[in-house]
């Protein structure tokens, strides 16, 4: 297993591992379960996102190129993402219910026309 894949699993299993030895957690989340392998293979998705993002987001920003924005406005949905996830592990149900999901839509739209009012106004002024 190479470092990468080793430290894309620890930041993965990180908020689990910190709860699971916690001795006042009594939580409902089963990562043995599908939902909760599905719960870890999102969280692992967005890892490797915020990594490709912080990689990419300095080097546009070096090259003057409004894609740095929307590599940016990924590493922010990535982050919500995961946060989301994680917050639910420790609490009740723990997985993403319609009320989370929504939420989330709701700030990625929010984010995103942030993000391509950024990059429009970006490529005009590059003009």
């Amino acid at each position: 297993m190479n470092p990468i894949t080793k430290y894309i699993d620890k930041k993965t299993y990180q908020k689990y591992n910190e709860l699971s030895s916690s001795s006042d957690w009594h939580g409902l989340f089963n990562p043995e379960s599908s939902e909760g392998q599905k719960t870890f293979g999102g969280i692992r998705f967005a890892v490797k996102t915020m990594i490709i993002s912080l990689i990419t987001t300095p080097l546009l920003l070096l090259a003057n190129n409004p894609g740095a924005v929307l590599s940016a406005w990924f590493f922010i949905l990535a982050y919500q993402y995961k946060g989301t996830v994680e917050a639910k592990m420790a609490t009740g149900y723990p997985y993403l219910e319609v009320g989370d999901a929504g939420g989330l839509g709701c700030s990625f739209v929010i984010t995103g026309l942030v993000a391509i009012t950024v990059f429009i106004v970006w490529i005009i002024a590059l003009n």
